[in-house]
């Protein structure tokens, strides 16, 4: 599933060097399933679309809650959070059928509200492109929406 991110980051004076992971729960924890590159010196960074595997994101379940996690990069790995957000694999292909333009404003249904460990608000993610391939029930799902659309 190829999925580039737009972060809007709050309250940060300096610069940071963001990466994100996708985290699936398992029993009480939630364990890193995809790690991002990070983006050197940025408070408003795009990352690259990359592909995930979705047995191994969700199970398949994409309705499974997933924490996407924003960290500032630290060279001595003590990484700092930016903020984190509970979302699925529908909400993200919502979102960006929302409107994905890269819009940055964290009030639009295409953004995710980070908040810290202080449930303070952190800044947020806008989904600029999301879509799943390989998955023929879904693709077809898919095109009919589109059409459909299209037709209003």
């Amino acid at each position: 599933m190829p999925l580039p991110f737009l972060l809007v980051v709050k309250g940060w004076l300096a610069t940071s060097d963001p990466f994100y992971e996708l985290c699936r729960q398992d029993g009480e924890e939630w364990v890193s399933v995809h790690r991002s590159e990070k983006v050197k010196n940025n408070l408003n960074p795009i990352w690259s679309e990359e592909k995930f595997d979705l047995s191994l994101l969700c199970d398949d379940d994409f309705d499974l809650p997933l924490r996407l996690v924003v960290y500032d990069h630290e060279g001595d790995g003590d990484h700092k959070l930016i903020g984190y957000c509970e979302v699925c694999v529908n909400e993200l292909l919502a979102a960006k059928a929302f409107g994905g333009g890269g819009d940055t404003d964290d009030n639009d249904a295409n953004s995710f509200l980070l908040t810290d460990d202080d449930d303070e608000d952190a800044g947020c993610v806008v989904v600029i492109n999301a879509h799943v391939t390989g998955v023929p029930d879904f693709e077809n799902d898919v095109e009919v929406d589109d059409e459909d659309e299209d037709e209003e």
